[in-house]
């Protein structure tokens, strides 16, 4: 945990450095940024965000809560609203000691469930993995989350709906600072501002814009047109979410990993809106078809994709446990999963990149949202700490 901690702000770090200007110092194991020597006449950072999902809606959070610099913050999404029931779930370990950092300890605690244990087993329950999440994040020096001074107590590690996560970061942001249905069409970065127009021939200004809209960025397409596309793993997941418990109930806390003939199978329970669960079936097995990713978020023929499900479980040999969670599903979405090769250079003049616009990996190890929450607490920090002459925009990567 701490090793990731230390990675994400390393990798932040390096991508602040044309932020920093020639006169300031950079300590790369810290991620902290000298002050530069310039006046404070107090005027506000306009901050721009595209994209709300956990990157942006974290960094939007935090520059409204972190002390320093005064910003004015403004969110873009092209939906048209934050739709629930869109997309699976999420595991949060070092993004649940950053949203602490935030004040959502208690509400995190409230809505998610905690990760305790996971279990990995082939198709025929042969165990091959137990691993105890607590003990082992204890161990490691990780924070815990609804503990009070006892040091053998509360959690590490959460499970919790993406929609519902959306809801916790939005909750207490100003709905002016948020515009849905706004699709970026192009950015203009110059010594002036960064100027965006999207698709509704809507215009804003800002010091700063943040691309945190995805594998797919419209930002980064459009500031890092040489950069190198999303790279397609090979791999599919087919997603089905049951509204409700179906799991045993002792599972409750642990994931259970499957290991069967071509597949690889996990079945969770997570943390839901309104203080509910949601059971989760996540089916990856190897394809040379690649589609967009995420292109299947939006709900498709629930009996078409469950007879698809349970036919693929049958041919892998998984047992009846997640047979029983695809028949009662009630919503399924299928999706290629890609990544983005690691790079150095995020951001360009006053345009950075955060969360999955920067580098996009495969799920595998539940540490996309936790990176991109990493990602936005220390862009947030850093920004924060400009003083109000230091532009953003006077350098570039």
């Amino acid at each position: 945990v701490r090793a990731k901690a230390l990675a994400a702000r390393q990798s932040m770090a390096w991508q602040l450095h044309s932020f920093c200007g020639q006169n300031q110092k950079l300590d790369i194991r810290t991620a902290r940024i000298a002050q530069p020597v310039c006046s404070m006449d107090g005027s506000p950072l306009r901050v721009g965000i595209i994209g709300a999902g956990p990157a942006g809606l974290t960094l939007a959070r935090a520059l409204s809560t972190i002390p320093g610099r005064e910003c004015d913050v403004h969110v873009y999404e092209k939906a048209s609203i934050l739709r629930p029931s869109v997309g699976g779930g999420l595991q949060l370990s070092s993004g649940a000691s950053i949203l602490k950092r935030l004040g959502l300890e208690q509400d995190i605690v409230r809505t998610a469930i905690p990760l305790r244990n996971v279990l990995s087993r082939r198709a025929d329950g042969k165990t091959v993995l137990e691993l105890d999440v607590q003990a082992a994040l204890r161990g490691a020096g990780a924070e815990m989350l609804g503990c009070s001074g006892d040091t053998d107590c509360g959690d590490g590690a959460f499970a919790i709906m993406r929609d519902a996560l959306q809801e916790l970061l939005a909750r207490d942001l100003d709905p002016e600072r948020l515009h849905f249905g706004k699709t970026l069409n192009s950015v203009v970065s110059s010594a002036d501002g960064v100027d965006c127009t999207f698709g509704d021939g809507g215009t804003a200004r800002f010091d700063v814009l943040v691309g945190c809209d995805g594998i797919g960025s419209a930002v980064k397409g459009a500031c890092f047109p040489r950069a190198a596309p999303p790279v397609y793993s090979g791999v599919r997941v087919l997603f089905a979410v049951a509204p409700a418990p179906v799991r045993p109930a002792d599972a409750r806390h642990t994931f259970h990993q499957w290991l069967g003939d071509g597949a690889y199978c996990l079945s969770a329970s997570y943390g839901a809106l309104g203080g509910g669960q949601s059971d989760v079936l996540a089916l990856c097995f190897k394809s040379e078809q690649a589609a967009r990713e995420n292109s299947g978020w939006d709900e498709q023929s629930a009996d078409e994709m469950r007879a698809a499900c349970v036919d693929r479980l049958a041919a892998a040999k998984f047992p009846r446990e997640v047979v029983d969670l695809a028949r009662n599903a009630a919503r399924f979405y299928e999706t290629p999963v890609y990544y983005r090769n690691p790079q150095l250079g995020w951001s360009k003049g006053g345009v950075v990149l955060a969360g999955d616009a920067a580098h996009a990996m495969p799920p595998f190890l539940g540490q996309g949202a936790n990176q991109a929450i990493c990602d936005a607490y220390c862009l947030a920090e850093r920004l924060k700490s400009l003083s109000s002459s230091s532009s953003a925009s006077s350098s570039s990567s």
